[in-house]
């Protein structure tokens, strides 16, 4: 009996010893595979960006400054690649063609939105070749007209158009550009009857309203904020749906009797589709969290942009939003597409 019970103890120990090896090689594994896991978390490499506007326009001031900060805080190298052209189709394709790895991502915008509605072969589409990622900044249009005009309010603009019918002038940017469209749709949701005469780039359109060639401008707010604060313009009315940081006392079109009327120009982080969901939710949240930064606020204010913050969600709806909108304006007012 001795003996037994000696035999079955040795057993016992060696099976003891056992099941504690295979313990300690299952947590060894699992190390191993967490750190394996880690090595391989995303970013590994830089990441790029391709922007559709030029170097030094307010868009590719906004993404360098929040692609700085990305790198910052995701210990990496985030370059910004600039291939203007064609609206948007230049960069649009670059990205389309590089691997959907998370690596090469694009700044789409409503200029985007705008392209799809306004080119008729567009070689993609915002909506169904790419996936939101982040939004970035948003600033409002704004009619303004000349200082020492009679038209101080657009309630006089409007009163003078229906006293005047196709007699009055709205000066913009480019046909088809954001300017243009947003008269455009001025046109259609009130039913005045003005002219639409558009110059090269605000430059042209700032002395056409000095010399008075047109009765009202439409731009973005930032190219005429220092001629605002100068009281050499006077504003007339947002495009927005909302105020701005940098106009709380400049009233929108909403507000002033065109319900609905809204005009943003707005742009985020796109990525292809295939592209890992890992790399999505880092530069996401990543970008959320830099839009709330204090510094980021006070860069944008400076450059007449409020940080946009939309999910990746409410940025794809405003995507399509977008698309549907310029594309029936285009149909309804007779624009040419290209």
């Amino acid at each position: 009996m001795g003996q037994e019970r000696t035999a079955t103890d040795l057993t016992g120990y060696r099976s003891l010893r056992l099941l504690r090896l295979r313990c300690w090689l299952a947590c060894l594994l699992s190390m191993t595979s967490l750190h394996g896991f880690a090595q391989t978390g995303y970013p590994l490499h830089p990441i790029k960006i391709v922007s559709p506007f030029g170097v030094g326009s307010v868009s590719d001031q906004t993404l360098r400054l929040v692609g700085k900060r990305i790198g910052q805080k995701l210990n990496t190298t985030v370059v910004i690649d600039n291939q203007t052209g064609a609206g948007g189709v230049v960069a649009a394709k670059a990205v389309l063609l590089a691997p959907h790895d998370g690596y090469t991502l694009a700044l789409l915008s409503s200029a985007t939105a705008m392209s799809a509605a306004v080119y008729k072969n567009l070689p993609f589409q915002p909506t169904a070749d790419f996936i939101p990622v982040a939004s970035l900044s948003a600033f409002a249009s704004i009619l303004v007209s000349n200082r020492n005009s009679s038209i101080q309010s657009y309630q006089n603009f409007a009163s003078l158009v229906k006293a005047k019918p196709g007699q009055l002038n709205v000066g913009t940017t480019t046909a088809g550009n954001s300017a243009h469209l947003t008269a455009t749709l001025l046109k259609s949701m009130t039913g005045l009857d003005f002219m639409i005469v558009p110059y090269k780039g605000p430059a042209e359109l700032l002395m056409a309203i000095k010399r008075n060639e047109v009765d009202v401008i439409v731009q973005p707010f930032g190219a005429f904020k220092s001629a605002l604060q100068q009281k050499e313009l006077t504003a007339i009315a947002l495009t927005s749906l909302k105020r701005g940081i940098n106009s709380p006392d400049i009233a929108t079109l909403d507000e002033l009797g065109v319900t609905g009327f809204d005009v943003s120009t707005w742009n985020g982080l796109f990525a292809p589709l295939q592209t890992p969901a890992e790399a999505i939710q880092v530069l996401s949240s990543t970008v959320a969290a830099i839009l709330l930064e204090s510094e980021t606020i006070e860069r944008f204010k400076a450059m007449a942009l409020e940080p946009e913050k939309m999910t990746p969600s409410e940025l794809g709806e405003r995507m399509k939003q977008d698309v549907q909108k310029w594309t029936h304006l285009i149909e309804v007012a007779g624009i040419p597409r290209q």
